[in-house]
């Protein structure tokens, strides 16, 4: 697990992300939705009012800006080729919420092992509002993932449990998670991903981008 930093003003994903949910502040969205849904479970995640905004925004205001920002700063990191998910995991974790329905590791989910996740958020995070992590497989030791706006983790998630504990916090947290994976290891495991079904292959779930 390493924490990265960028340029927010390069990559002002929080206004994008804003301006396409309709919000003067992530941070404040359940006050200005006045959100207030049940406990969130695996199969309810993915169904906040915010979630059809974001994905059918995605393309024309979004994407761009996470090309570029794969471009510029993920593949930096790799010294080969990529495949990266074409289009990441949104997330949003209200007070008194989580943010995904359970703990788990994404191998349970079909994502090979040698794929690497990024952890991007799009507020500070603080410890009730982001992500906790074992420190090795079944270690069960879980800390929080903690950031702030304009920086990212690029971490093991097919290996490490991870999940949120109930956010306690009065500020929510706007995230997206993705997956990336070198070329040469790349295989196809013929899995699909289990939101929209689409198959985990370049020209479905990833996208090329060249050294």
């Amino acid at each position: 697990m390493k924490k990265y930093s960028y340029d927010t003003e390069k990559f002002p994903f929080a206004k994008v992300v804003s301006d396409v949910l309709n919000l003067s502040s992530l941070v404040t969205l359940h006050e200005d939705y006045r959100a207030c849904w049940e406990l969130f479970k695996r199969e309810t995640d993915q169904l906040t009012p915010f979630h059809p905004l974001y994905y059918s925004h995605f393309k024309e205001h979004i994407e761009p800006l996470w090309t570029e920002f794969v471009r510029d700063v993920i593949l930096p990191q790799f010294s080969e080729d990529i495949l990266y998910q074409a289009i990441p995991t949104f997330r949003v974790q209200i007070p008194n919420n989580t943010a995904v329905g359970e703990y788990h590791n994404d191998s349970k989910y079909g994502h090979q092992e040698g794929a690497v996740n990024v952890f991007l958020p799009f507020v500070n995070t603080n410890e009730y509002n982001t992500v906790y992590v074992e420190s090795a497989p079944n270690n069960k030791d879980y800390n929080p993932m903690l950031c702030k706006y304009g920086e990212f983790f690029l971490w093991d998630g097919v290996r490490l449990t991870h999940g949120n504990v109930i956010n306690e916090s009065s500020e929510s947290r706007v995230s997206v998670d993705a997956r990336i994976i070198p070329v040469s290891i790349f295989k196809d495991t013929g899995k699909k991903s289990i939101n929209i079904n689409t198959p985990f292959v370049e020209g479905g779930y990833y996208k090329r981008m060249e050294k």
